[in-house]
């Protein structure tokens, strides 16, 4: 909704003097990788009930933009309750809870839940090089950055860019209680959207 149309973000149209769309510039980005190394990896592309059906015909009718689809499995996420800030669960009508995409964070519960980490397993996949869709300028399965993370057996890493400015509509990584953590822009209070 921020990007102003209804559609799936990945079908959003970034395009200045051609048709360019989000999904396609990661595809772009994973392709200069898939040059380097010589392997499509996997791409799993988590949808939500909302707009499964529509993602996946988009990229049909755009042929993977140029991916083989063999590579490519889509699977929806988990739905969660919605409720406000204190907890109060919403209804959608007299006795049926609002549910919407779990988030996110719901990606690995996501997976177990529509069957696809059997696959995952099936085809001895040992790192997942996860990123929001919104993100037209990640380099999908960089090596560099991989191999880093592999190299100092970490069990997760992360790349961050720092805010423009604290109003930016964007969640921020952080320590929260000692752990690493993610706030989201909307639960931010002034007070710690200024903090640097």
């Amino acid at each position: 909704t921020r990007l102003g149309s209804d559609d799936p973000k990945g079908m959003y149209n970034i395009g200045i003097n051609r048709d360019l769309y989000i999904f396609e510039c990661q595809i772009n980005n994973l392709l200069e990788v898939v040059r380097e190394c010589g392997a499509y990896p996997h791409i799993f592309i988590m949808t939500s009930e909302l707009n499964d059906e529509k993602t996946r015909k988009f990229w049909k009718e755009k042929n993977c933009f140029g991916y083989p689809e063999d590579k490519v499995t889509f699977f929806c996420q988990a739905m969660a309750p919605t409720c406000d800030y204190d907890g109060n669960v919403f209804l959608e009508a007299p006795g049926r809870v609002s549910v919407s995409p779990n988030g996110n964070g719901g990606w690995f519960v996501s997976m177990m839940n529509a069957g696809v980490y059997d696959k995952v397993k099936e085809l001895g996949i040992e790192w997942f090089n996860l990123y929001g869709v919104d993100n037209v300028c990640q380099r999908i399965c960089d090596p560099v950055f991989i191999g880093a993370v592999i190299d100092r057996k970490c069990a997760v890493g992360s790349k961050v860019v720092r805010k423009n400015d604290p109003d930016e509509k964007m969640g921020v990584m952080c320590l929260e209680d000692g752990h690493p953590s993610i706030i989201e822009y909307t639960e931010m209070t002034p007070e710690l959207r200024n903090t640097v």
